[in-house]
């Protein structure tokens, strides 16, 4: 196993604790709520419209979840479900809201187009914990051979493509510039279309392909070819680097990238229509990432044929490749598609650099203000003798773009200051009082700003020469799991109005949510906290953990849920101190104080 230090180690599970509270594991069993059990999408208006669809809003189904009620009813990728029984999908009702107006064990007839055609079809709807008792199979993927063509440009449906050698394209006779136009009678749109089709194929069946070329259709059939991989075994994986690799080589692809994946909120907001990709917070340097040009800001959604999605993350997918494989990475940058070419490399030999220089950290100088309702961005406080005050910002400011990239929450914050060096230019975009305006300077670092007494994390500033607030805010530097001990205690009267005062959090004394077995414990082998608990009653339920200094630093928002919840979560980051935990379900609360204390 390769020597890794314990910096190296919680560095990165820091940058990817969103991307693990997505694995997470619970048993659901006392929820009667109707599970259909498929993988979609949500179309975009123009790829709609390719496709024919003149109700816009159902749901593209990308897979289906082995032992559900759709398996069972015969749904197939590519179908388009756009109602059940007499409700239709539309602007203010998706497929989702509609089935939770069932129970498990309650009928319905499905409305979808299926090729062209509009069908219906009979289903039973079953509970979510349905598919748990299937076994899960690994199986050999099939691998087309496909990259992305240079050229990319078309309006019309299709996807033009540079073939790999000695793959199954090449062996079809498919060539540099082909537009492959279907798949086994599937239409592609798009490479997501693409990647579900390969999905649905195994090792060893015929692949019927549709494509154009110089104006001509023509059309090639040959056996599925998979891509030979080394037996790996995985432990905690960041950016498709193994830490337990197992193979005679050693050599598992790095993209070198730090990232984390954002909620279905945000994806909409910023108009990515796949809410499964990477949004890239760090380009570590000397990487193929940083070779390729790719920046803070990126939102990562494929690599040559292979599309993110419910089923498979981009860790999932660098797995496929070694170091010295070329490839095409698609993204997202500030709302136009592009796609860059790498090389992976070997993971660098040397340690992550942790900068402790406070002279060569920019530092902004914000704290977290109290959020208005309904508005787009982050308010913020000022700190004097900051950049921000420099630059003209007042209290009750709220920050909407940060040198062109939109601010949604305190994660865009850290990630855009994190980007800088001190002296480059920040440029602000923001509100007050309703009006737009604009501010620019030059960054300063934390000693132009901070005075005896105060320090700072990630861009944001905190006294510690104030008493007892010294111990209610969690420290600079993370901890060892297996030294500290922790503790969930009641919600005390001070800590309360204090996160109410200074940062707006609304975190209340008393609790109303019936939650049962709540617990929280370390987990030595991931390097985080095991958070688990129960919940007897069902409605839209959210977690949120924010440390002491007011930033949130796990969020998690689970739809309708009830019964056993386990999830695995960093609250160790900022180091021993005061953490807090707030568990919403509907209109009802639980809060507590979480208290982590070294040996």
């Amino acid at each position: 196993m390769r020597h890794l230090s314990f910096l190296t180690l919680t560095l990165l599970l820091l940058q990817t604790h969103v991307a693990l509270a997505q694995q997470h594991t619970w048993t659901n069993s006392n929820d009667k709520t109707a599970f259909l059990g498929i993988n979609s999408e949500q179309l975009s208006d123009e790829k709609a419209e390719l496709l024919g669809f003149e109700n816009k809003y159902g749901s593209y189904v990308s897979g289906i979840i082995a032992n559900t009620a759709a398996e069972k009813a015969g749904l197939l990728p590519f179908d388009y479900i756009y109602g059940i029984d007499n409700f239709r999908t539309d602007e203010d009702r998706s497929l989702t809201s509609i089935i939770r107006k069932y129970r498990t064990g309650d009928k319905g007839t499905l409305h979808l187009i299926r090729k062209g055609k509009q069908i219906t079809v009979d289903v039973v709807f079953g509970n979510r914990t349905d598919s748990e008792d299937q076994e899960k199979k690994e199986k050999e993927e099939v691998f087309l051979g496909v990259s992305p063509h240079e050229d990319e440009s078309s309006d019309e449906a299709g996807v033009k493509v540079t073939v790999i050698s000695k793959s199954t394209a090449d062996e079809m006779g498919l060539k540099d510039g082909d537009l492959i136009m279907a798949i086994n009678g599937y239409t592609l749109v798009d490479w997501q279309d693409l990647s579900t089709a390969i999905r649905t194929l195994q090792v060893g069946e015929k692949i019927s392909v549709e494509y154009q070329r110089d104006g001509k259709t023509a059309k090639a059939e040959q056996k599925a070819k998979a891509r030979e991989i080394k037996e790996k075994t995985y432990t905690i994986i960041t950016d498709g680097w193994d830490w337990n690799d197992k193979s005679e080589s050693g050599n598992s692809a790095f993209l070198g990238i730090n990232s984390t994946s954002i909620s279905t909120e945000k994806a909409k907001k910023l108009g990515f229509d796949n809410p499964y990709g990477s949004y890239v917070t760090k380009v570590i340097d000397n990487t193929a990432a940083a070779k390729a040009g790719l920046q803070p800001f990126d939102y990562v959604v494929g690599v040559n044929d292979s599309r993110v999605d419910k089923d498979q993350n981009l860790t999932d997918i660098l797995r496929k490749y070694k170091t010295g494989d070329e490839a095409t990475v698609h993204f997202i940058r500030q709302g136009k598609a592009q796609t860059a070419k790498v090389t992976f490399v070997k993971r660098p030999d040397q340690e992550f650099e942790w900068n402790t220089d406070e002279c060569k950290k920019p530092f902004f100088g914000i704290s977290q203000s109290h959020q208005p309702e309904d508005q787009q961005g982050v308010a913020v406080t000022i700190v004097e003798n900051s950049t921000a005050a420099d630059m003209g910002l007042q209290d009750g400011d709220v920050i909407t773009a940060i040198n062109s990239y939109a601010i949604l929450d305190w994660e865009d914050i850290t990630t855009a200051i994190n980007a800088l060096k001190v002296g480059d230019n920040i440029q602000v975009t923001y509100s007050r009082k309703g009006e737009k305006a604009n501010g620019s300077k030059p960054i300063k670092s934390y000693c132009d700003t901070k005075k005896e007494g105060e320090w700072n994390w990630g861009g944001f500033k905190f006294r510690t020469d104030e008493g007892d607030d010294e111990k209610s805010e969690a420290g600079s530097e993370r901890v060892n799991v297996d030294e500290v001990n922790v503790a969930l205690q009641d919600m005390p009267d001070e800590e309360s109005t204090q996160l109410k005062q200074r940062y707006g959090i609304d975190m209340p004394v008393s609790s109303n949510l019936a939650v049962e077995n709540l617990q929280l414990h370390p987990n030595t082998s991931m390097g985080m906290f095991k958070l688990q608990f129960k919940l007897p009653t069902s409605g839209e339920t959210s977690i949120r953990v924010f440390n002491g200094a007011g930033r949130l630093i796990y969020d998690y928002d689970l739809g309708m849920f009830s019964g056993d919840f386990s999830d695995e979560i960093d609250i160790s980051q900022n180091g021993a101190g005061n953490y807090y935990l707030d568990i919403r379900q509907g209109d009802k609360r639980l809060s507590k104080k979480i208290l982590l204390q070294s040996k």
